[in-house]
């Protein structure tokens, strides 16, 4: 049986003749436990978006979506490892989703400055939207590029160098990585002008859930960012342990984290002019004054 069959079916795993796309065989539990993990939160994503009506959230839901298909085609690849077609419908969904979870945290941050006021803000909240939504999508334009050229080389016959397709993928991760962590800094600014803010108080539990699972998002990206720098051979991709790990679990953790503490049920559905409530009996807020609102 030649390559070209073996990646076209459904052929047992043998190391012996062929590592596979993976290297190794995907492990089927795991498989199976991030599967029903995302699945379940897309189902809690949906019921969310739709009972708030806070339609944008439905990128929670696609992006849960997005990681349920690719453990899915992870899960097959465990009776069908050298299967070309689950290996790059799962390659794509978990590059891909990530991002709609990073897209709900800006418009999450977007929806606070308007409630803690403009001036807690260096920029104004729409832009948060603009500039981190473009720069999501430009990363994947550039990895989708970069992972066609790579896969395009590793299918011909004969096979040639994938270096140069590889390298632009890189190339689109770190630029994710970098625009996510100019998120991080940036949400960390808005929280400590915010303080005073009346409301900023009653968002702990919010806050956390956007803090922490915005560190996750980043180890993810940076782990994959080191990953793909080591090459299609390397020792981070041939092992799966750190995949499952530092992708599998941190993702899931993420979606649970924001099915738990969603910021469609505390942040209120008019921002603008929720900002203006005050909580006369705390001290803190006596020297506070609303910002003037735009009209």
């Amino acid at each position: 049986m030649t390559r070209h069959d073996r990646r076209q079916g459904c052929v047992a795993y043998d190391a012996s003749v062929d590592t596979g796309p993976y290297d190794y065989k995907p492990n089927e539990v795991a498989g199976i436990i991030f599967s029903v993990i995302f699945v379940i939160s897309t189902l809690a994503h949906s019921f969310q978006y739709m009972y708030t009506r806070k339609w944008f959230y439905v990128v929670f839901s696609l992006a849960a979506t997005g990681e349920a298909i690719g453990w899915i085609a992870r899960t097959y690849s465990h009776w069908c490892p050298y299967n070309s077609t689950a290996y790059s419908a799962q390659i794509s969904s978990l590059i891909l989703a990530p991002c709609f979870f990073s897209a709900g945290l800006y418009y999450a941050l977007n929806q606070l400055i308007k409630l803690w006021g403009r001036e807690s803000s260096p920029l104004p909240p729409i832009w948060y939207l603009i500039i981190f939504m473009g720069a999501d999508t430009t990363s994947i334009v550039i990895q989708a590029i970069g992972g066609a050229i790579a896969s395009d080389a590793a299918d011909s016959t004969p096979q040639k160098s994938t270096t140069t397709g590889t390298n632009i993928m890189i190339g689109g991760i770190i630029f994710q990585l970098v625009s996510m962590s100019l998120f991080a800094g940036l949400w960390v600014w808005v929280n400590i002008r915010a303080r005073k803010a009346p409301s900023w108080y009653n968002m702990r539990i919010l806050i956390f859930s956007i803090s922490i699972t915005t560190v996750y998002i980043l180890v993810r990206n940076l782990y994959r960012a080191i990953e793909l720098s080591q090459g299609w051979n390397g020792f981070l991709i041939s092992h799966e342990v750190y995949f499952d790990v530092l992708d599998g679990a941190l993702m899931s953790a993420t979606a649970i984290t924001l099915n738990l503490i969603h910021p469609a049920f505390h942040i209120p559905k008019d921002p603008a002019n929720a900002g203006f409530r005050r909580k006369i009996s705390d001290p803190a807020d006596r020297n506070w004054s609303p910002p003037m609102q735009k009209v």
